[in-house]
């Protein structure tokens, strides 16, 4: 059986605004994804299950789970443009700015990915990648 996690800190159901998780919170997090198990939780856009992406043990957890075929790649979440550059060999100019200033979720598809575990980089070496907003999100990612 995989090892889960329900949301571990969360968001006012009547704001929607980040409340911030606990230390033992953050720890339970870190023990999951450190042992390559796999959480539910809050992104940008929908609820996700996510794993570290630079595990392939953990990332094939998230495709069984999923039922989803391994030809059908995922995408990765990163919390800043900083942390984007350890994953891509490169950043077109236009696409950093577009980032930098865009104020809703954008994926990108980059060409080239790296330090990822190899069955979340597509075939043809390419992988998506969104640099998160929501702060519950990013405090995950940051953990």
């Amino acid at each position: 059986m995989y090892s889960y996690s329900t949301l571990i800190g969360t968001k006012s159901k009547s704001t929607n605004e980040f409340i911030e998780m606990s230390e033992e919170s953050q720890n339970e997090i870190l023990n999951i994804l450190n042992n390559k198990g796999v959480i539910l939780f809050p992104t940008d856009t929908i609820w996700g299950i996510g794993c570290d992406a630079t595990q392939e043990d953990a990332v094939k957890k998230v495709y069984d789970i999923k039922n989803r075929d391994i030809n059908k790649p995922l995408i990765v979440l990163v919390s800043s443009l900083e942390m984007l550059k350890d994953y891509v060999e490169s950043i077109h100019p236009k696409i950093e700015t577009l980032l930098m200033f865009h104020e809703r979720p954008l994926t990108v598809i980059y060409e080239e990915g790296k330090n990822l575990a190899a069955n979340v980089i597509a075939k043809d070496g390419s992988i998506g990648i969104r640099v998160v907003l929501d702060e519950f999100c990013k405090s995950l990612i940051e953990a």
